[in-house]
């Protein structure tokens, strides 16, 4: 998967993000492969958010 460098930096905060899910928003949109190869978006981006909600993100 090519957007791992934005997943793996929320993901090195996870813990910090536990708790206040409701007030806290993880913001992939437009960065899933962490500002570089932008032409792969389409899928790159849904790949990095179903990586997030494997790790038990539950944030907008």
């Amino acid at each position: 998967m090519r957007g791992q460098p934005a997943v793996d930096h929320w993901l090195e905060g996870a813990n910090a993000l536990k708790g206040p899910e409701k007030y806290v928003i993880v913001n992939l949109g437009n960065e899933p492969h962490g500002k570089a190869g932008y032409t792969a978006w389409t899928q790159d981006a849904p790949d990095a958010i179903s990586r997030l909600r494997a790790a038990g993100f539950d944030h907008t």
